[in-house]
């Protein structure tokens, strides 16, 4: 069978007046002078318009429309000739196409065919999955396996104290402290409490 390459795109339109179906039978086979027996089926197109696209080698095709099923009938549209047994059909000339037409043809076929393995491509990409990264992992753990902050920063960062330690060692030292001092400031005072009753006693 010859590829859409060698052949030429012809339509068929019927409208020469309203009908509930049109189809055509004609010589379309690869042998011209044989007449399909397949029916082919227009499509409605628009009010009272019916269409069908044939892909034909170069060549001469008798064809007649079957309206409603059952009434053949010729259109006004295409040229007629006698088959030589007195029946009258409708024929078309399907010219032989030039050589742009033909690399026209071509380049929309490789080009349509670029463009399905484009779109496949982006959709596999698009469709990849990439693994959580660890951070991502330890943060958005789920309540059951909770892991404060802290210990979050300290996962994240391994070379890092965590922050309560140095504050909590850093607040301990002033409080040792400051407990001396209190505790030489009540000795202090009370050696002065002591001296002043002394001095009143020697008064009296």
């Amino acid at each position: 069978m010859a590829s859409n390459y060698e052949r030429v795109e012809a339509n068929i339109v019927w409208t020469d007046g309203p009908a509930d179906s049109v189809a055509i039978r004609g010589t379309f086979s690869d042998n011209s002078k044989q007449w399909w027996q397949e029916t082919i089926v227009l499509h409605p197109y628009d009010q009272d318009i019916y269409s069908a696209t044939l892909w034909l080698k170069p060549g001469q095709y008798a064809f007649k429309f079957i309206i409603n099923k059952s009434e053949w009938k010729t259109s006004s549209k295409y040229a007629t000739a006698d088959d030589g047994n007195g029946n009258t059909n409708n024929v078309i000339d399907v010219l032989t196409p030039s050589k742009a037409y033909l690399d026209m043809v071509l380049v929309n076929s490789k080009a349509k065919q670029t463009s399905e393995t484009t779109l496949s491509s982006n959709n596999g990409a698009n469709n990849q999955e990439y693994a959580p990264s660890e951070s991502s992992k330890l943060l958005n753990k789920k309540p059951g396996g909770r892991i404060s902050g802290s210990a979050a920063e300290s996962q994240l960062q391994p070379n890092a104290r965590p922050r309560r330690d140095e504050e909590a060692g850093n607040a301990q030292l002033p409080r040792s402290q400051l407990r001396k001092y209190l505790i030489w400031a009540m000795v202090v005072l009370l050696f002065v409490l002591l001296g002043i009753a002394s001095a009143l006693m020697d008064s009296v």
